[in-house]
């Protein structure tokens, strides 16, 4: 859609997103994924490598938040498009940081904002219709 070639995901979970976001950067290209749980992370790398993606991609371990204010704080490059796909009660902060790590231009796509019909609130809970889906 913008020819992203820094791309940003937090939550690799294992690796399908993330493959499919290394295949659209190109070999030229980078993936940074945030991944908290260390199972997750094994897996998604082997799914990359199998997928011959390996190296276009990666994968931070530990807290999402942390890790973001550590690319901050290393002035990282800013990204083209940034995926946001993680833990939803952390999705302020998320984008927040997401902000920080952008440039006119950069694409933001977040996950699951909308869910059985609401939108999460404040306190994380979701909509009564959640119960419904």
């Amino acid at each position: 859609m913008i020819g992203a070639r820094r791309v940003l995901e937090i939550g690799t979970l294992g690796g399908y997103s993330t493959s499919w976001l290394a295949l659209g950067v190109g070999e030229s290209g980078k993936v940074i994924t945030c991944e908290f749980e260390p199972l997750h992370a094994r897996v998604a790398r082997g799914n990359l490598e199998r997928a011959r993606l390996g190296d276009r991609v990666e994968i931070k371990l530990g807290a999402s938040q942390a890790t973001l204010d550590s690319l901050i704080t290393k002035r990282t490059e800013a990204f083209d498009l940034i995926f946001i796909d993680a833990d939803k009660r952390n999705n302020v902060i998320y984008l927040q940081r997401a902000l920080e790590l952008s440039h006119p231009g950069t694409v933001l796509v977040s996950d699951n904002v909308v869910r059985g019909g609401a939108i999460l609130d404040d306190s994380g809970q979701l909509g009564s219709q959640e119960a419904d889906v």
